[in-house]
């Protein structure tokens, strides 16, 4: 199912700049000493405390800040076409569409994350092709500023990538993109192609028409062209979704026994 986030439109959007604080390290309480096995659904673990009265900026409509229950925890791009990354939609009657969602939920590394939905315009929600993308290291809230006709994304890791304000599209940055893939085959249609081109290290889950995070198979993880697969429950708190790693050292570690070598920071 689609990713149920309760959108709300504001007359602007708090700026995210502070730098993530961490305030609790990872808890182990399995076999690898870098993974916390908690339950993290009911409470944040390393919260930023963002002050109410920090500087807003008016947004484009088809930007939309979103809520979970009255705090803000980040924002969404809503892409529709027509641009050079729509086509025609599978059902007539319905829209292709690219949603991108940054999200820092209490500002908590363990709830800082790019969510992808591409819909194909199926009308189904059980083929929508869902993504979760982690980023590290995690210096920041992602924020988004709007300068003149682009909306300039900051990513947590504090690189940046430049949206179009008109078509929602990739301009520059950090993030790449390639056109929906309208395949009528569900089963052969392609997730986001969505690239990180970064220095820092990419983690991506997909998932067809459910949430990515509880896959049961494995999560990949990208480097500037070095590539390893490491299982998705390593990662992942099963059902609460949260990211079991709240410290970027930590992770890399784990990463590394994964995938011996391949990562740095």
């Amino acid at each position: 199912m689609k990713l149920l986030i309760f959108l709300a439109l504001f007359s602007g959007l708090q700026a995210f700049a502070d730098p993530l604080t961490e305030s609790l390290e990872a808890v182990s309480s399995g076999p690898s000493p870098y993974v916390c096995n908690e339950d993290l659904s009911f409470y944040s673990d390393d919260p930023v405390g963002v002050p109410d009265n920090s500087s807003r900026v008016a947004y484009d409509a088809t930007v939309f800040p979103f809520n979970m229950g009255t705090r803000p925890v980040g924002f969404e791009i809503h892409m529709k076409g027509p641009n050079a990354m729509v086509g025609n939609p599978i059902d007539p009657a319905e829209r292709v569409t690219r949603d991108w969602r940054f999200v820092s939920k209490n500002g908590s590394r363990r709830e800082t994350y790019i969510s992808l939905t591409d819909d194909a315009g199926s009308g189904k929600l059980s083929q929508l092709m869902e993504s979760v993308i982690v980023l590290i290291p995690r210096k920041g809230r992602p924020h988004i500023e709007r300068v003149g006709d682009q909306n300039i994304v900051t990513l947590t890791t504090g690189e940046q990538v430049v949206f179009n304000a008109l078509t929602n599209t990739i301009v520059s940055g950090v993030l790449t993109e390639k056109p929906i893939d309208l395949n009528p085959d569900r089963f052969n249609r392609k997730f986001a192609q969505v690239s990180y081109t970064g220095t820092g290290i990419s983690i991506r889950a997909d998932k067809r028409g459910e949430e990515p995070r509880l896959i049961t198979t494995t999560a990949t993880v990208t480097q500037q062209g070095k590539n390893c697969q490491v299982p998705a429950a390593d990662l992942w708190v099963n059902p609460s979704t949260a990211f079991k790693f709240n410290n970027d050292e930590n992770l890399l570690k784990y990463l590394n026994i994964k995938c011996p070598g391949k990562f740095k920071l």
